[in-house]
């Protein structure tokens, strides 16, 4: 049964500052949700290269989501243009992705519809937000002393 440990490794701050400021983040593998099946492969059957972008663990977000410039760098097609959704911005509507969030290290891969989030053009360091809809299936502890998260599917 996987368990992880994320611990960021900021120059400069302790691995506690350095999660207050940043958050529980973690690397996961964000592509097209058809990624694998036999028509998407087409001739070629060889995989692509995992495609690794920092996902901020937010126990705040009911739904995860995708950051909104990415899906439309990795050519996400648009599920949905009238999801309401709130943040700290408050209400507003907001595209939804067909998608692939794979977290190698926990052994997950969860292909559903993600919420365009505007991270990137917010300033944001994250690509992705892994909310409680995916959370639910882990038991999380938050070391803020340490600065150590730990994630387990114990």
């Amino acid at each position: 049964m996987p368990t992880i440990r994320l611990q960021l490794d900021i120059p400069g701050l302790s691995s506690g500052d350095a999660l207050e400021f940043y958050g529980p983040t973690l690397q996961a593998d964000i592509r097209r949700h058809d990624f694998g099946s036999p028509a998407a492969a087409g001739s070629d059957a060889s995989p692509p290269q995992a495609m690794m972008y920092p996902a901020l663990i937010d126990t705040g977000a009911r739904e995860s989501g995708i950051d909104s410039t990415l899906a439309v760098e990795l050519g996400l097609a648009v599920e949905d243009t009238e999801r309401q959704a709130s943040g700290i911005l408050g209400m507003g509507a907001v595209n939804v992705y067909p998608a692939r969030i794979s977290i190698f290290e926990l052994g997950l891969s969860v292909v559903g519809s993600f919420v365009g989030v505007r991270l990137a053009v917010g300033g944001q360091p994250y690509r992705a937000l892994i909310g409680r809809d995916i959370l639910k299936n882990f038991m999380m502890v938050y070391d803020g002393r340490t600065g150590i998260v730990t994630l387990s599917d114990d």
